[in-house]
């Protein structure tokens, strides 16, 4: 991952999202650690050990023009948030352990962020900073954010001593904020239901699977992942809700296998920002290799149906294609 160290008077580099460049003092913002500010024990001669909130250093962060949405997933998949540290004060500063965590919300609702990104594995980065200096630092933005659209970050700063499993977290402050759009291509992306409210339905599955019954055993089961999200601030009360696909051949024809139609368990209620996951077996899988896509389609209740994915599949033998892609993890709130 590229880190750079800049002199003195360095700033972030600039370009067409300058404008999305954020600048926090942290000594402006309230932190975490009791009210400590930094450190007055000396590391060296003219040193002082840097914690979120020291009025020596200043904050800038750069986050990703925008994250692609991927439909194996059922999420965006995650970006780097550049985080500049810059030593505006007279002395040497000494860098603890640095960590990040963030916050992600769409239209008000909060999904789910792993706590406390530290460096990419491998990485080096310094340990000091002389006056008038800075480096980058680069953070995972690892949240779970499974429908397109735009989502507000916070981010906050942590100072631990020392690396994990054994992190202890000595000082917190909130960096900044920004907000990141996710987009998908091709509209390949969770669907609205019509008539609820911010509730979206997606399908994914494996891109590659086994003619049906390769070497003479049982039919082949190949699986479908249906995604129910609310996007709203409101729980939303599901009764019923079913599931129904078809198998087209190259040419769009129907392949030589019938359309199907099955229930789902859905939970009685989803509340905001819950992801649940449901999966259907689809047993007729062709026996011919060849190249198919796989249409889904959902509805609750007595409502028509919605179309909620198309996944490409290919079907064959070939060893060096076959594999069994990891199902999404469902996120409990």
């Amino acid at each position: 991952m590229h880190t750079r160290e800049s002199g003195r008077g360095a700033s972030v580099r600039a370009g067409a999202h300058a404008a999305a460049m954020l600048v926090a003092l942290l000594a402006c913002v309230p932190s975490h650690s009791n009210g400590a500010t930094s450190s007055e024990s000396a590391q060296g001669p003219g040193e002082t050990t840097w914690r979120p909130g020291d009025p020596l250093v200043r904050i800038a962060l750069q986050p990703p023009e925008a994250l692609d949405y991927d439909p194996q997933s059922l999420a965006a998949l995650p970006g780097f948030v550049a985080i500049q540290v810059q030593n505006v004060g007279g002395r040497d500063v000494a860098l603890p352990v640095l960590h990040a965590s963030f916050e992600a919300r769409r239209e008000g609702v909060a999904f789910p962020c792993n706590a406390h990104a530290g460096a990419p594995p491998g990485e080096l980065e310094p340990s000091h900073l002389a006056p008038g200096t800075s480096f980058t630092f680069e953070r995972r933005l690892d949240c779970r954010l499974p429908l397109t659209g735009r989502y507000d970050v916070r981010v906050w700063l942590h100072a631990a001593e020392a690396q994990e499993p054994t992190i202890a977290m000595v000082a917190s402050g909130l960096a900044g904020s920004f907000s990141v759009d996710v987009r998908a291509s091709g509209g390949n992306a969770p669907q609205s239901v019509p008539g609820h409210d911010r509730l979206y339905a997606f399908m994914t599955g494996p891109a590659v699977e086994s003619p049906a019954g390769r070497d003479g055993g049982a039919a082949v089961a190949y699986m479908l992942v249906v995604a129910l999200v609310n996007g709203s601030r409101s729980p939303i009360a599901l009764r019923t809700a079913r599931f129904s696909f078809v198998v087209l051949s190259s040419d769009g024809s129907p392949a030589p296998c019938p359309a199907a139609t099955v229930r789902l368990e859905v939970p009685s209620v989803l509340s905001p920002g819950e992801i649940h996951i449901d999966r259907a077996a689809v047993t007729c899988i062709p026996d011919k290799q060849g190249q198919y896509e796989v249409v889904g389609r959902f509805a609750l209740d007595d409502e028509p149906e919605l179309n909620i994915g198309r996944v490409g599949l290919l079907v064959t033998t070939y060893p060096n294609y076959l594999f069994t892609p990891a199902a999404p993890i469902h996120h409990p709130r």
